[in-house]
């Protein structure tokens, strides 16, 4: 979790940013370790809801055509070096 900005409240969406998805993980970290398994440029961000565990990687982060939806319990965190 090192590598990632802290989170922000709400859920990353765009046209074709999720690059794969886990159900049923524990925590953030778990999320955050499948994206650092890929390479730099490929996993930038993660949603993750704390309810249910669902773990979204996703190949893009905040601005341009990417926008931050509010959700209850979402939250999305991107990789330190790379500004909202």
């Amino acid at each position: 979790m090192k590598v990632f900005a802290s989170g922000k409240s709400g859920r990353l969406t765009g046209r074709k940013i999720l690059i794969e998805q886990f159900d049923e993980l524990s925590t953030p970290g778990q999320c955050a370790s499948y994206c650092n398994k890929m390479h730099v440029t490929k996993c930038l961000s993660f949603n993750y809801d704390f309810g249910s565990g669902h773990c979204e990687l996703l190949e893009a982060i905040e601005g341009h055509d990417f926008k931050l939806s509010k959700v209850i319990q979402l939250y999305v965190l991107g990789m330190f070096g790379i500004l909202y």
